[in-house]
């Protein structure tokens, strides 16, 4: 595969053929799991961030976390600096996110308040890395699965949206253009 005229360009340390051997062997390890396989992936991983198996089987897989990154890179750039933050990346969280992390569970607790306002019971577990069962490629962290009283599943993103920022959700949906809620005629909440 070639990457363009600014890749970097190593020098071979094995042959052609001892590649492919080493990419399928790598493929049917990682890509080719049975589905109790890929359950105990999700069970092991629910720690997330703190979770040593969390970020090795991330760096295998296209997440939704950096899937926008790679779909929207644009051609004319070198794709060497994405290459090497996908699989080298030591980011280990800033002021943002460590407050995203700090606040999620208690995001949580507020939206299974406001669903219960809703009379609706719901009830948050949390998850791990979920490998799609068939294209083992891919996977994604969600915050945790939304489960009803009526056994319904869902899945619960957090994103904080207001750090820095000293106004509500409500406050937000007339002063921030582009906000990713709306206000309905009843002053309440919606996407």
């Amino acid at each position: 595969m070639h990457y363009g005229n600014q890749s970097i360009q190593v020098e071979e340390d094995i042959t052609k053929s001892e590649l492919e051997e080493k990419k399928t062997v790598f493929m049917e390890k990682n890509y080719n799991l049975e589905l109790s396989h890929i359950k105990e992936i999700e069970k092991h991983t629910k720690l997330q961030i703190t979770s040593a198996s969390w970020m090795d089987e991330r760096k295998k897989r296209l997440t939704a976390s950096n899937f926008g990154l790679v779909y929207k890179r644009n051609p004319k750039v070198p794709v060497t600096p994405l290459v090497n933050s996908l699989l080298y990346s030591t980011f280990k969280g800033n002021k943002a996110t460590r407050l995203g992390l700090r606040e999620e569970r208690v995001t949580i607790q507020e939206y299974i308040q406001q669903k219960a306002k809703q009379k609706v019971k719901v009830k948050v577990e949390n998850m791990g890395l979920v490998v799609d069962e068939e294209v083992q490629f891919l996977g994604a962290s969600p915050d945790g699965k939304v489960i009803d009283e009526h056994n319904k599943l869902g899945l619960i993103e957090i994103k904080n949206v207001l750090h820095n920022k000293e106004m509500t959700l409500l406050q937000a949906t007339s002063s921030i253009k582009n906000f990713c809620l709306e206000k309905n005629n009843n002053h309440e909440l919606k996407l």
